[in-house]
């Protein structure tokens, strides 16, 4: 899923997302340059996302409940 409204790439949102779950403890990230480690550093410091990106996901999650049929 991509934010273009919200300036925020794919991999900004995924992280944002499952930082904010509750069961989570830490989330590990596989960046490979230094531009990759600094945006993923940015996105887990701004916290949750915004109310209208969870509700986008929540819509998508109610498509498609499970993505491994």
């Amino acid at each position: 899923m991509h934010a273009p409204n919200h300036s925020l790439s794919s991999q900004m949102v995924v992280l944002r997302f499952v930082l904010s779950r509750p069961l989570v403890a830490s989330a590990v990230i596989g960046a490979t340059t230094v531009p990759q480690l600094k945006e993923l550093i940015r996105a887990a410091e701004k916290g949750a996302l915004p109310p209208e990106i969870l509700e986008r996901i929540d819509e998508v999650h109610a498509r498609l409940p499970s993505p491994t049929p």
